[in-house]
C-alpha cells in the first residue's frame, strides 16, 4: 500500500451499482461493498474513487489501519463480522480472532470468511469499540 498522510487505507472493492466518491458503504457477505441502506448497516468507509458503471472496481477510504492475516480461534467467520483479538499463535506465526462478544473489543471487520482454524484476511480498526449492553435497574 502506499504511504497515506491521514493513516487511512484506501481499498479497491467490487460494486454492483454504479456509485460517486463521497458515498459512504457497507461491506456485503460476498465481499463486495453497497451503499449504506439502513441504520443498522455497519459502515465500511467512504468511495474515495467512484466506479465509471455498475460492476466495476471503486476505491474506498476504509477506517481501517492495517488488513492482516489472522487465524480463526473458534467457531466459523462469515465476510463482515466484527472480531475480537484473543492470542497469538506461535506456531502458525498469526493472531487468533473470534466474533466479539456483548463485552468484547472490537478490533477488527472480517474481509474473508473461514471456519475454525482457518486463515482469513482482516482490517484492523484504528480505535476498537467496547461494546456493553446496559440493563436498567
Amino acid at each position: 500500500m502506499p504511504y497515506q498522510e491521514d493513516k487511512s487505507l484506501d481499498i479497491g472493492f467490487d460494486c454492483d451499482a454504479k456509485l460517486e466518491k463521497g458515498a459512504i458503504v457497507k461491506l456485503s457477505s460476498d465481499g463486495d461493498v453497497d451503499a449504506i441502506a439502513a441504520a443498522t448497516d455497519l459502515p465500511l468507509g467512504v468511495v474515495s474513487v467512484g466506479n465509471s458503471a455498475a460492476g466495476e472496481k471503486l476505491t474506498v477510504k476504509t477506517g481501517f489501519v492495517a488488513v492482516s492475516k489472522v487465524i480463526i480461534d473458534t467457531d466459523d467467520v462469515v465476510i463482515g463480522d466484527k472480531l475480537s483479538f484473543t492470542a497469538w499463535d506461535a506456531t502458525n506465526k498469526l493472531t487468533k480472532v473470534k466474533k466479539s462478544l456483548t463485552t468484547n473489543y472490537i478490533s477488527a471487520i472480517a474481509l474473508t470468511a473461514g471456519g475454525d482454524t482457518d486463515e482469513i484476511m482482516v482490517g484492523i480498526l484504528r480505535t476498537p469499540i467496547y461494546t456493553y449492553v446496559y440493563t436498567p435497574g
